[in-house]
């Protein structure tokens, strides 16, 4: 919650540019519940305010996930500092508090603010010079790769769970997630829905229904989707008739398992649904014989429409503006003029060779953070789980003597040791994470730009898409000539010859005119 002692903004001439916010994000509610983390990074901020003269005017506090932008104080951070342009100042702890993906790099890069990274010991304004703005920059790439990582781990633990035979998911419609007597979850029919999903599949059997009819059919029934009560529509519909998990099986990553859950349908009444799916719609699918790497990837300068791919006479590949804003000059491209382009601009990401050991410093220091904030995790996981473990040693001994019900003991015993399991989980994950090293994440990504140019060359068009829209933000075709906006930190690899030519190089390499730091 804000201190008592923050002023609100006062909207008048007097509101001077000593004015800042903070911004507190706890990465989960036993964090929050702990009482550690929001006080520290509360009592740090406030301290680092006195020392340099700051007035706090609002404080923001996230207390969820940082996995996606959207948090909803971070956004009401932005809102807040776009309508209060007098604050100039942004007060975090370090940098994967404020954010962990690119687009929140860009929302408050784009206040013009000055960032005050008070761990990190790092001041960011919009003066600071490059090298230090690409510092920044590779931290947030490190910071995005930590969640990636996390979220890997979380698949892992996913596909453990469907290899016993669990949905590791959201239940579909017809079944609900549940606790199952093993004490994980799962999911167990849904006695209503699931009447209802059998009967879809019954009739569409007969080949006498087409799914608009099932739809009808189904809202008349009242056959509704769980959350909202809205009846289900036709794409639902064709969703579940394809889905093999009503069967007692399901298909996970491509990958069918054996399911512990209790079928709807027998899976031969699914082969027939299957096979009038096939017959109904086998004249809808085409096989596509070209890719077009660049289709719907570049906006037209003249008109900000979408520029698409067409074939010519089955081989020659064109792209034009789709006109939807009405007549556009634009003539069409070939593909291979705006490949061409395109290589130029990958071209354009120049790594300095002595730029890698400075670089490496950096790293080293984003690695021993994360060690630090995973060794954190796992001091915390481990004392929950062992006052879990405790709790359960002393509810054993005092069902031995009576003094509570084997009722009692079952119960308690079934709340605790799902969580006991989370944990142990948890601390799995942050273990193994402990094996990946920041400083190797970090110069594989460093080896990526030096090879970026021969790299895209070699790739099939598909590739080359992909590559693209990690490097580039939006592209523009005018006139025959492809402008491109690098997403960060890309677009400072494009800088170096212009601005290290003005600016001191990075402590330990040469200022100037080196003809090395130049790339001349």
């Amino acid at each position: 919650m804000p201190r008592k002692t923050l002023k609100k903004i006062q909207h008048s001439e007097s509101a001077s540019s000593d004015q800042a916010v903070t911004y507190i994000r706890v990465s989960s509610k036993p964090q929050e519940e702990d009482g550690f983390s929001l006080p520290a990074q509360r009592k740090l901020l406030i301290d680092y305010e006195h020392s340099i003269a700051l007035r706090i005017v609002k404080e923001f506090v996230d207390i969820e996930t940082a996995k996606t932008s959207g948090r909803s104080a971070f956004g009401q951070m932005v809102k807040f500092l776009q309508k209060n342009p007098s604050v100039k100042h942004i007060l975090v702890e370090k940098t994967d508090r404020l954010y962990r993906n690119f687009k929140d790099y860009v929302l408050i890069d784009e206040l013009g603010c000055t960032l005050h990274l008070v761990k990190d010991g790092q001041v960011l304004s919009p003066d600071s010079r490059s090298s230090e703005k690409f510092i920044h920059g590779i931290k947030v790439v490190v910071a995005k790769n930590y969640i990636d990582n996390l979220s890997e781990e979380v698949r892992k633990g996913m596909t453990e769970k469907a290899e016993q035979g669990i949905w590791p998911s959201y239940a579909p419609l017809g079944y609900l997630n549940t606790k199952l007597p093993s004490g994980k979850n799962g999911i167990a029919q849904d006695e209503i829905r699931a009447k209802l999903v059998r009967r879809l599949f019954e009739m569409y059997a007969t080949g006498n229904f087409s799914l608009k009819q099932l739809a009808q059919w189904a809202a008349s029934a009242r056959l509704t989707f769980r959350k909202s009560g809205r009846p289900v529509n036709k794409a639902t519909i064709q969703g579940i008739l394809h889905n093999l998990i009503y069967t007692g099986d399901f298909e996970f990553k491509d990958k069918v398992y054996k399911g512990i859950h209790e079928r709807i349908i027998s899976r031969e009444l699914w082969n027939e649904v299957q096979s009038v799916l096939d017959r109904k719609y086998s004249n809808c699918y085409r096989v596509i014989k070209h890719d077009l790497p660049f289709s719907g990837l570049i906006r037209c300068g003249h008109c900000g429409c979408a520029v698409i791919g067409e074939i010519k006479k089955g081989k020659y590949i064109y792209y034009h503006c789709t006109g939807q804003r009405g007549k556009c000059p634009e003539k069409y491209a070939r593909q291979e003029m705006i490949e061409a382009q395109f290589c130029d601009a990958v071209r354009r990401i120049v790594l300095p060779e002595p730029f890698v050991g400075w670089a490496s410093d950096v790293f080293r220091v984003a690695n021993a953070d994360d060690a630090c904030l995973r060794g954190e995790a796992i001091s915390r996981l481990t004392a929950e789980r062992a006052k879990i473990i405790t709790r359960l040693d002393a509810m054993y001994i005092d069902k031995l003597e009576g003094r509570i019900t084997r009722e009692i003991y079952d119960r308690l015993a079934g709340q605790w040791k799902p969580e006991l399991d989370q944990l142990e989980r948890a601390i799995e994950h942050h273990q193994a994470g402990s094996n990946k090293s920041y400083l190797s994440e970090g110069m594989q990504l460093l080896e990526l730009v030096k090879i970026l140019p021969e790299l895209f060359e070699q790739q099939p068009p598909r590739e080359k898409r992909e590559l693209l829209k990690f490097v580039i933000s939006n592209s523009a075709w005018k006139e025959g000539t492809l402008t491109v906006t690098y997403r960060q930190p890309f677009d400072l690899f494009t800088t170096w010859r212009a601005t290290m030519n003005k600016e001191p190089a990075p402590k330990g390499m040469k200022n100037g005119q080196n003809e090395i730091w130049l790339l001349r």
